[in-house]
């Protein structure tokens, strides 16, 4: 299977200036003259793609090379049933000229993680070009040369959620946090208008960039609008107040997760339940372990068993706290799960260790927390006092 090919038609004058002023902006084509950078323009077609629409499949035979006018792409290489995310591409890049000029099958698959405008270049119209311009050659075997020297066993990248929903409020706090924690870019796209505009406020620390969608947007327009900001920023935001528009509904569409801030509507988790969402409580302190989980930065924990470290394990946590290092995720077996528990259920490292000086007493065969079974049936000791016990410091906490 070669590469999908949608409908594209030949580049009336207009389009052929426009893909002139494209190229001019790509540091690839740097320091080839207007000639041939004019001839190169007449060839190329204009394609959209949709999110999530793949480009070409890995194992395909190479019919054209794609430059990345607005969106954004993900190169995945398949091996062993697994995939691999090599990069993420945007506007000013570009991908498949290693199959087409070698001849060869594609090396991976390109899927749309961002609605995409992308300009292609045929075989036909590439050899064409050689003809004409044999110095294009040399251009390809240098970007061959530095491609070629990249190895299968770089990093993989894991992308962070950086196109999100947020319904319901907050959008202001959660910018503010993912900026703060990540040093990224951010960007709050409002698309309620100036009616709920103080729904969401531009923030004073000036780390996150507030814009108001223009009025009557289409979903189309949207899709147009988030690809000229995709590769600008490293986070975006749509928010919105839960009344379904068109262009929401194709806002659900392009994220990447949509996270609702309050207890939704019977309707909303409705319309919820088909993507991937989160529902979040607007407590105060939510925010900042919501941004981690977005930009994949949380903090995680895992406590051992063994009484007596499990004892260490409350000065652990105490240090953590007292030097403002979140715990997003805790793992535990044991006496690491059960001081885990109690720290997760939101208890204080006071209560916590009130509850440690409790276990030697608890722990004696006279008065202890013992509740032998005769015969023994599934067990030696049925656990009902055990779990009575830990009730009173958990309460109806599911842990």
């Amino acid at each position: 299977m070669g590469d999908v090919v949608v409908s594209v038609s030949a580049a009336p004058r207009e389009a052929v200036e426009a893909n002139l002023a494209n190229l001019r902006r790509i540091p690839f084509f740097n320091g080839l003259q207007d000639e041939m950078l004019l001839a190169i323009a007449g060839k190329l077609k204009r394609e959209h793609y949709a999110k999530d629409d793949i480009v070409y499949e890995q194992g395909g035979m190479g019919i054209a090379l794609y430059l990345i006018e607005s969106g954004q792409v993900a190169v995945v290489a398949r091996a062993n049933g697994e995939e691999k995310v090599l990069s993420y591409l945007g506007p000013g890049s570009f991908f498949g000229e290693m199959a087409l000029l070698l001849g060869e099958r594609r090396s991976a698959t390109v899927r749309v993680t961002a609605d995409a405008d992308l300009l292609v270049l045929y075989r036909s119209d590439l050899d064409a070009l050689l003809v004409s311009y044999p110095s294009i050659a040399l251009l390809f075997s240098r970007v061959l040369s530095r491609r070629l020297s990249f190895t299968e066993h770089r990093p993989v990248l894991m992308k962070a959620h950086n196109i999100v929903v947020v319904i319901g409020g907050a959008a202001d706090l959660l910018g503010e946090s993912l900026a703060r924690q990540t040093g990224g870019r951010v960007l709050i796209l409002r698309l309620e208008g100036a009616h709920y505009a103080n729904s969401v406020n531009g923030n004073a620390s000036g780390m996150v960039d507030v814009i108001d969608a223009p009025l009557g947007l289409s979903g189309s327009g949207l899709a147009e609008l988030l690809s000229t900001h995709v590769d600008r920023y490293d986070f975006i935001l749509m928010y919105f107040v839960p009344r379904l528009t068109e262009v929401k509904m194709k806002a659900l569409e392009l994220a990447d997760v949509t996270v609702h801030i309050g207890a939704p509507s019977a309707a909303w988790k409705q319309i919820l339940a088909a993507r991937t969402h989160w529902i979040v409580s607007d407590a105060p302190g939510e925010m900042d372990p919501l941004a981690r989980r977005l930009a994949r930065k949380q903090v995680g924990l895992a406590l051992s068993s063994g009484s007596a470290r499990g004892i260490a394990h409350i000065g652990v946590l105490k240090v953590l706290r007292e030097n403002g290092i979140p715990i997003d995720i805790l793992a535990g077996t044991s006496a690491g799960a059960l001081f885990g528990g109690l720290f997760a259920a939101g208890l204080s490292i006071d209560e916590i260790t009130a509850f440690a000086l409790l276990l030697h007493k608890k722990s004696s065969l006279r008065g202890g927390l013992w509740d032998f079974q005769f015969p023994p049936r599934s067990g030696l000791i049925k656990g009902d006092r055990t779990v009575n016990f830990i009730k009173q410091f958990l309460g109806d906490k599911r842990i």
